[in-house]
């Protein structure tokens, strides 16, 4: 019987080799065996891509809320104001004027408006929450948004004043039907600003694009210019660029009494008709707007009129027109341009305007 058992014990021997022989290369082969790996990070990395990718989209939903929620506090905040003055319920002039104005439907509910009158100025506040569609993968389901605006009504009162008007006349200004919209606002704003005529009143409209157009008639500008002229210069000038107080390319208000401080003109090939709607010309140089400055003037049609007649041109250069606006007002350049030698006045004197109409877009 004992040689028996021994043949059977070296069979159970080899049997179970055999069995840690396999789970051995088993083993060995699952640690280093790569097939499928790539669906394995992927799979791992797939929440996260999700959250960041949601996080995107939904923080873009809630800028875009968040902006119209402000549009309505300010149009009830404002309504407020002028029911105050008219003798009318604030409370419920805001209230509609919120309701008139805010349309968006995707938020959690109706959002809770609160109306108050706080240190003389008409508040209204606006809360609301908005329901996310990715980040809720992260356990961010609802995002809050507020908004607050105070409104005051001053009532006008006739003084002097003189008024720098910069219109961006880019190419963007005039896509859709909005120019229209424009010139009546600007009107009634000028209107509004001059009262009944009887203090000193003047306005000057600086049309802006790649450069400013300061013209070249009934000025001073040729005398502001390095060099002659070319023979078909309309009245653009390169901008000014110098080093002031840490800035390598400042703009300021200094009067061009030397050659330094002289203003180049721009290349005549940068001008183009107001139809061609290009941000370049052909040479790859900014675009000069035909439209030259209009005033100063105490008319408001004068303005009114100026502004139908423009077009649109170039992506725009917002710095220049507003360094021309400011030197339109500045008493360093009084007696240069068509308002008699005391204009513009001694600063003090007289309150002082700069309006910046755009909106904000630099696209051709």
């Amino acid at each position: 019987m004992c040689p028996m058992l021994g043949h059977e014990a070296e069979r159970i021997m080899s049997l179970g080799s055999i069995l840690r022989r396999a789970w051995t290369g088993c083993v060995g082969a699952f640690h280093h065996d790569r097939r499928g790996v790539a669906g394995v990070i992927f799979s791992l990395a797939l929440v996260p891509m999700v959250a960041a990718v949601g996080t995107s989209v939904d923080y873009a939903r809630r800028s875009d809320v968040a902006a119209a929620l402000q549009r309505g506090v300010d149009a009830a905040a404002l309504a407020a104001a002028l029911a105050a003055k008219e003798k009318r319920d604030s409370n419920t002039a805001a209230l509609a004027a919120f309701r008139s104005t805010f349309k968006r439907t995707e938020t959690i509910g109706a959002p809770d408006v609160l109306y108050r009158l706080v240190d003389g100025r008409h508040r209204v506040t606006a809360d609301t929450r908005l329901a996310t569609r990715f980040m809720s993968v992260v356990g961010l389901n609802e995002m809050s948004i507020s908004a607050i605006a105070d409104a005051v009504y001053a009532p006008a009162r006739p003084e002097p004043v003189e008024i720098a008007l910069v219109m961006d006349t880019t190419n963007s200004m005039f896509c859709g039907c909005q120019w229209p919209d424009v010139v009546k606002a600007v009107s009634s704003m000028l209107q509004g600003l001059k009262g009944d005529g009887s203090q000193p009143y003047f306005v000057t409209l600086i049309p802006m694009s790649d450069r400013v157009n300061v013209g070249t008639v009934g000025t001073s500008s040729t005398s502001w210019m390095k060099g002659k002229a070319p023979a078909d210069w309309n009245g653009c000038f390169e901008p000014r660029e110098r080093a002031t107080a840490g800035f390598p390319y400042a703009l300021d208000d200094d009067r061009p009494n030397s050659n330094n401080d002289k203003f180049s003109p721009s290349a005549p090939g940068s001008y183009l008709p107001n139809h061609v709607g290009a941000a370049y010309g052909t040479n790859g140089v900014p675009v000069c707007p035909t439209q030259a400055i209009t005033g100063p003037t105490n008319d408001v049609k004068d303005i009114e009129s100026a502004l139908t007649s423009f077009s649109g041109a170039g992506t725009g250069r917002y710095d220049e027109g507003m360094a021309w606006g400011w030197r339109v007002l500045s008493e360093k350049w009084q007696g240069q341009w068509k308002a008699g030698n005391s204009y513009p006045s001694k600063n003090g004197s007289r309150r002082k305007i700069a309006i910046f109409v755009s909106d904000g877009r630099t696209t051709a």
